[in-house]
């Protein structure tokens, strides 16, 4: 009996262990059209991340913004990548029939950058 509740306590202590590419995500993460490079076309971009939640900001035209929020779960994280399946969404886009919508983040801790879709963020100061 002892040592399943030994066994039973370990296993619990594990699951809660923090995922180390879950917490690299948190915070404010920008790439903005300088960052970007010129004539590339690209406008400016923020995400933020917040356990369990995540803010996305979005520059279609220069100076108009969309805003769009919801939760966010991580559903598989190796290495240096992690994937966010985002969830609850409201705002000015991604409602998707309000499905979830899965994203693939490449960490680059050396750099302290991340990159979603092939486009690479910074952190905010």
């Amino acid at each position: 009996m002892r040592k399943t509740l030994i066994l039973l306590f370990l296993l619990l202590l594990s699951a809660c262990a923090s995922d180390p590419n879950a917490a690299f995500i948190q915070g404010t993460w920008i790439s903005n059209a300088d960052s970007a490079g010129a004539g590339s076309g690209q406008l400016a971009v923020e995400w933020q991340f917040s356990r369990g939640g995540f803010i996305l900001q979005q520059e279609i035209d220069p100076g108009e913004w969309m805003f769009s929020q919801g939760s966010y779960r991580v559903v598989e994280s190796e290495e240096d990548v992690v994937m966010v399946e985002l969830y609850n969404i409201s705002g000015d886009r991604f409602t998707y029939n309000n499905l979830p919508v899965t994203y693939k983040i490449e960490i680059d801790r050396e750099a302290g950058k991340i990159r979603i879709n092939s486009r690479e963020f910074e952190r905010a100061e």
